[in-house]
């Protein structure tokens, strides 16, 4: 890890904090899921992960600071707490409450397809959010980067609502990954007046509209093929290569995140334009990712 270069906290992430169970099997696709959901898997392995969690220790990883805005459950956090002051991250941010943190239970299997189940861990009423962020108004005005990761829809919706009211508004990412696929279209309609760039991966991307992909920067991973960005009705590809012993993609997704918002943040706000020299940075930060066990770097 990067000592800090920067300890102004010009990003704020919001996302989960969860604790994983990863595990592997020799292939998911030779199970008939229609008739069993029988699958023999490998020995799990305990690892902190969360994809709000991951990014924000990705970018402390990089010695950038954020704002972690999330919810842990007070029964089991004590562990995942000691973690994020251990790298870095500012622990308030993060609202403490009864119940059990989110958990992820991931299994990957010999050609790198995943299945994952996701306890979204304890719930929180939408007033009490609201105060949490009002509590943190004098940190949140110098926010100059937003990234939205996987987190409820409310309480999503109303954190998108209160950074579009900032007199200097952020750059908005969205990366919304599971929960993306329990929404409307109306749904994501709304949504899409307070965000500016997204961030998912292939099947996320086809619930982007066309006229949502014309005004808006969409960014697209798909495994080992290129990533494509779409801008203003443009379209770029950006290829890569990779040499290097696969362990785990878990948490890859979130390391490219991470790798990508660092590399914008050294920018003036004016300058923050997507680049094939951002967009690889994104990628050497999934590529250090997939060698290890474990989500975070």
């Amino acid at each position: 890890m990067k000592k800090m270069r920067d300890r102004t906290e010009k990003i704020a992430v919001l996302g989960s904090i969860a604790y994983d169970q990863i595990s592997s099997t020799r292939g998911m696709r030779k199970v008939d899921t229609k008739n069993s959901l029988n699958l023999k898997i490998n020995a799990p392995i305990n690892r902190f992960g969360g994809c709000g969690a991951n990014i924000a220790v990705g970018l402390s990883y990089f010695g950038v600071a954020s704002t972690l805005l999330s919810i842990s459950g007070k029964q089991d956090d004590a562990p995942y707490v000691e973690r994020l002051g251990s790298k870095g991250v500012p622990l308030n941010g993060i609202i403490r409450v009864r119940g059990k943190t989110s958990r992820g239970f991931v299994i990957t299997d010999s050609q790198g397809e995943q299945f994952t189940a996701f306890y979204p861990g304890p719930s929180i009423r939408a007033k009490t959010w609201e105060r949490h962020l009002l509590s943190l108004q004098e940190k949140l005005k110098n926010v100059e980067i937003l990234i939205c990761a996987p987190f409820p829809h409310t309480l999503t919706r109303i954190t998108l609502a209160y950074f579009k009211k900032l007199k200097r508004r952020p750059l908005i990412i969205w990366n919304p990954g599971q929960y993306l696929d329990q929404l409307s279209q109306n749904d994501i309609a709304e949504l899409s007046d307070s965000w500016d760039w997204f961030i998912g991966n292939a099947y996320e991307a086809k619930f982007m509209s066309r006229d949502i992909s014309e005004i808006k920067t969409i960014i697209i991973t798909d495994g080992e093929k290129p990533i494509t960005v779409r801008n203003g009705g443009t379209t770029s590809r950006y290829s890569f290569s990779f040499k290097g012993e696969i362990k785990d993609p878990t948490g890859c997704g979130d390391a490219f995140n991470a790798g990508l918002i660092q590399s914008l943040v050294k920018l003036p706000m004016r300058k923050r334009v997507i680049s094939r020299k951002h967009i690889n940075q994104g990628i050497k930060a999934a590529q250090s990712c997939i060698t290890r066990l474990g989500a975070q770097l």
